[in-house]
């Protein structure tokens, strides 16, 4: 295990290596975060419905089973508050490496569960447990990454260095929709038999990988200098409770945008292309693919426009583009025409949701000092995280009452948008010190 690297004046500045290190840990944790998100809303999409809750009539099997993906965000507050505390009072790198456990653990418990028809009711019983402990996980593994990667940031590179923790989020829904791409290709009775649990026995190889990467990395310098510095509060969450309940508040507003943008252009639109315009299921999950594949390098060179413009202007930016999306994107489903679908797919994910996740990304290392960073992140993002989940089943009852129409999810998604507009423009990020004036202060 790397030891924290000190000189006489305090935490030693990262060196290039390290900072590649935190990267990739960075990048596999979140890749794994997603894989497993991914992969559940789309099996929760198109057969857990029948494995689960064979019972029940196939639309309302259907919303059971992408009920118990929602589940899961109900613990994401909790982990983010517990996590989020525990890396403000103990150190970013150890949140890191309970995040990824957790998750990890519980995605390949899920690839070896029984289904009803084997132990009945206690079939769905445990999935909804295996999800309450994988959102846990989740609660503080965005918030860690992101965190880490900034602080290891050369000056002028936080939003570019902040941005690599989506990558892994791209990655990991790509091989996640790719995964289930691929199981879709056997027999529907292998399918529902066992080819649905590979994807998720798979899962085993990120936490191998990101557990080796965690371990081998130094904690975050800012950190340090706060511990050298005894600034560090006796309750974190407390203390930011108590000092900054306005930016919580206005970095929770700017983060509503969020949910939707990840999860309706992702879960919801497979289930409604499908289910409702008629689109083949290879179509749309080959045109989540391609999106996601262009997102690992749109949110990149998202991440460098906040470095160069500003991270709030480019967050203004992806809250107004949102927005103006919410109608078009529907009317491209609409058509059937798989080019235009995954045009659809690339405004909405490639550039809409990687815009989002770009300035998030920025934006909410910058709202918080660094003795409180942990806690406000994990407290402002998992908040909003936790309707994440029941934004899919949300879309889906809004469509139901709405005879199958796509406009009550379309106008969910813009007022939801104009309201992370007007958080981010009320709100003021704290100026970012040089290496060196933190180090100072952390002596001084």
């Amino acid at each position: 295990m790397t030891s924290p690297s000190f000189t006489d004046a305090g935490p030693a500045l990262p060196t290039s290596p390290m900072r590649r290190r935190v990267i990739a840990a960075s990048i596999v944790g979140t890749a794994l975060e997603w894989y497993d998100y991914a992969l559940y809303g789309l099996a929760s999409a198109l057969v857990f419905n029948k494995l689960f809750f064979p019972d029940l009539s196939p639309a309302v099997g259907t919303i059971a089973s992408v009920a118990t993906f929602a589940v899961g965000f109900i613990a994401r507050p909790l982990g983010g508050i517990v996590l989020g505390n525990i890396g403000d009072k103990h150190g970013r790198k150890a949140v890191l490496v309970i995040s990824l456990l957790m998750m990890g653990i519980a995605t390949t418990l899920i690839g070896a569960l029984p289904v009803y028809h084997s132990i009945g009711i206690a079939a769905p019983a445990l999935l909804v447990l295996l999800r309450l402990i994988q959102g846990f996980g989740a609660g503080a593994e965005f918030g860690g990454s992101v965190v880490l990667s900034a602080e290891y940031a050369p000056q002028g590179k936080q939003g570019l260095f902040a941005s690599t923790a989506q990558v892994g989020s791209e990655i990991g829904f790509l091989l996640s929709t790719a995964a289930f791409a691929a199981v879709q290709l056997l027999p529907e009775a292998a399918i529902e038999s066992w080819g649905w649990r590979i994807p998720f026995l798979a899962g085993i190889v990120p936490v191998i990988v990101g557990l080796w990467l965690r371990l081998r990395i130094s904690e975050s310098p800012e950190y340090l200098r706060v511990k050298v510095a005894e600034h560090q509060p006796r309750v974190p969450m407390l203390d930011l409770l108590r000092t900054a309940p306005k930016d919580v508040l206005l970095a929770a507003g700017a983060r509503l945008m969020d949910p939707p943008l990840g999860y309706i252009y992702t879960t919801f639109v497979t289930v409604y292309a499908v289910n409702t315009v008629g689109v083949d299921k290879q179509t749309i999950l080959t045109g989540l693919m391609i999106a996601s594949g262009a997102g690992i390098f749109t949110v990149l060179l998202f991440g460098h426009l906040t470095d160069r413009f500003g991270t709030r202007r480019v967050y203004l930016f992806a809250a107004a583009f949102a927005a103006l999306l919410s109608f078009p994107f529907y009317w491209m489903v609409n058509t059937g025409s798989p080019f235009i679908i995954f045009l659809a797919l690339f405004l909405g994910t490639s550039v809409g949701k990687e815009l989002n996740n770009a300035g998030q990304a920025a934006y909410l290392t910058q709202m918080f000092e660094p003795r409180l960073r942990m806690s406000g992140v994990t407290l402002s993002r998992e908040s909003v995280s936790a309707l994440g989940g029941f934004i899919p089943v949300i879309g889906l009852a809004l469509a139901n009452w709405a005879g199958g129409h796509y406009w009550p999810v379309a106008l969910m998604m813009c007022v939801m948008a104009l309201i992370s507009f007007f958080c981010i423009l009320a709100s003021r990020p704290k100026p970012q010190a040089m290496p060196g004036a933190i180090l100072t202060l952390a002596k001084g």
